[in-house]
């Protein structure tokens, strides 16, 4: 196990920051350090990898290991004028984006600033190798005396992981499955190339993301573009192949972006093809229901069959409050299981922080939107069965903090107003959350989670840094809209998930959605007799596996 954490700190060091592009015109790009322990052929190395964008056409954005390197420059040839095809970078090398463990660590860095249309992915042969630190084979590969670099569990957590931040970015999905592990590879045993091959495949299907079969393609070469046996690498003839597949399925998937890609009124990226659920979700009772005049006011809504007025379960998407859509509602709770326990189901968009011209602060718009379609939604009570008093939040990340906002705020109700869906309830019975920020102090984040990143945008600021500056000017906004901030005894009991164990007062793999958050909400909750169960791997007294099940448990009491 030692062993394993050196190898897997060498190569973290090696690769932060990352650059995500390859376009010697694009301004304040990061480089990284010399990737020491990540090997690439030097053959995939050589030659020239910059270029000139076109800012006509769609960008693309490839991330892989040493395979995908393999077969970039070919794909971008390939797209000449129809995409401007880019990887992370190394300096002026590309990056190779080696296990899924390296992939969470600097995925935000990758994916930088700009707007994708198309991410074609894979993690996998990294993923599946076994390293010893003391063997002389390239990249420690000892499938004798080594240990996996993921095993299978942790690969499929991190895998969703990492979908579920790429969908943040509304690009069009494209999943590469991993190629072949040829017989005598010294690191990998051959078979488990399809094993986490089918467990990638029930990511994908459960996000509904396409895959580009390589592994079909690779296999099918039978060993006569390796560039020799026992090598996981390709010949400039296979390399080809490759390109050839790749480039067909990039180019398949792509709506050619053209203008307006962001609405001058809505200031807003736009996907690239329409977002739609994932195949498990069913059918919306109703679909694109307006609660209010901004073009993503609107929501989806899930009608339980029963005789009886209905809970409802309130769902608020995620990502960062700058992009997301309601479509992404399968990554918060199991619809089809709610529906079956006789809760309905409300998903919404809303207005981004990007959208909130002359607005202060910035997230006012996102979250003031969520507490007006609750009271919406609440309003349709009679004609839609439902329940006004049963009535739960749930959602991923910024999703996770506008939910656990709503569930601390006083009631928002204007029992005085002549609008009638301004005096019903913004009150919760329960929220049930995932990879929430309870908290929108600075300084609070900073103090639990030593490299936070997180928030300043919500203010108005650019980075981290001015956001911790400039606090002491902000104090009012934040307690106006820090869910820990309002936080009192009267409030309803939470549930809080978290992929990865928490360390408070410690570096975190990802300080936006790291269970410190949850640690520090449930310490706060006790001091106010407030119920709150935070879940994570390794997790003490465990009732509730997933925010489904809470919320069933919870709004069926009654």
């Amino acid at each position: 196990m030692k062993h394993r954490l050196i190898f897997i700190t060498l190569m973290l060091l090696a690769l932060a920051p990352a650059l995500y592009a390859a376009d010697p015109t694009a301004e304040s790009k990061p480089t990284v350090a010399v990737q020491a322990t990540l090997f690439t052929p030097a053959a995939d190395l050589q030659g020239d990898w910059n270029f000139t964008a076109d800012p006509k056409l769609p960008n693309v954005l490839i991330i892989g290991d040493s395979i995908s390197i393999g077969y970039t420059r070919e794909v971008r040839e390939k797209l000449t004028g129809k995409a401007n095809v880019y990887r992370p970078m190394s300096g002026k090398e590309p990056a190779n984006c080696g296990d899924t463990t390296i992939g969470l660590a600097n995925i935000d860095g990758w994916l930088g600033q700009q707007k994708w249309d198309a991410i074609h992915f894979n993690w996998g042969l990294w993923d599946l190798c076994y390293r010893n630190p003391t063997s002389k084979a390239y990249g420690n590969r000892d499938k004798v005396g080594g240990k996996i670099s993921t095993s299978p569990e942790d690969y499929e957590k991190q895998i969703d992981q990492l979908v579920t931040r790429l969908e943040a970015t509304c690009a069009k999905l494209i999943w590469a499955n991993t190629t072949v592990v040829p017989e005598g590879e010294v690191g990998r045993f051959v078979g488990d190339d399809e094993k986490y091959n089918a467990i990638a495949a029930r990511v994908m299907q459960k996000h509904s993301i396409p895959t580009d079969d390589l592994f079909t393609l690779t296999k099918g070469f039978a060993g006569k573009y390796s560039t020799k046996a026992g090598d996981v690498h390709y010949t400039a003839t296979g390399y080809e192949k490759l390109a050839d597949q790749v480039a067909a399925t990039i180019e398949k998937s792509l709506t050619k972006r053209t203008e307006p890609f962001q609405s001058k009124t809505n200031n807003a990226p736009k996907p690239a093809t329409p977002p739609a659920y994932a195949a498990s979700v069913p059918k919306p009772t109703f679909s694109e229901v307006r609660y209010g005049p901004h073009t993503r006011n609107v929501l989806d809504f899930w009608k339980a069959d029963s005789d009886q007025p209905t809970p409802l379960v309130f769902v608020i998407h995620g990502g960062a409050w700058k992009s997301g859509e309601k479509e992404r509602v399968s990554s918060a709770v199991d619809v089809s299981a709610l529906l079956k326990a006789g809760i309905s189901v409300a998903a919404i968009n809303y207005r981004y922080t990007t959208q909130a011209t002359g607005i202060t602060p910035p997230v006012k718009a996102p979250m003031e939107d969520s507490a007006r379609a609750l009271q919406f939604v609440r309003s349709k009570a009679a004609e839609w069965n439902l329940d006004k008093n049963q009535v739960g939040a749930a959602g991923g990340s910024a999703g996770a903090c506008s939910s656990l906002w709503l569930a601390f705020h006083d009631d928002l109700a204007d029992p005085k107003s002549q609008d009638p869906i301004a005096r019903e309830s913004t009150r919760l019975q329960c929220a049930a959350v995932t990879a929430a920020q309870t908290s929108l102090d600075p300084q609070q984040m900073k103090d639990w989670t030593p490299n936070s990143n997180y928030g300043g945008h919500a203010f108005g600021f650019t980075n981290f840094n001015d956001f911790l500056a400039g606090r002491e000017k902000i104090l009012p906004l934040i307690a106006e809209y820090s869910p820990y901030a309002l936080l009192t005894a009267d409030d309803p009991g939470v549930y809080l998930k978290y992929m990865s164990a928490p360390a408070i007062g410690e570096i975190m793999k990802d300080p936006a959605h790291t269970a410190n958050f949850g640690v520090k909400l449930q310490e706060h909750c006790a001091t106010k007799k407030v119920s709150c169960e935070v879940v994570y791997p390794g997790a003490p007294n465990v009732k509730h596996a997933t925010p489904t099940e809470y919320l069933i448990e919870v709004l069926k009491s009654k």
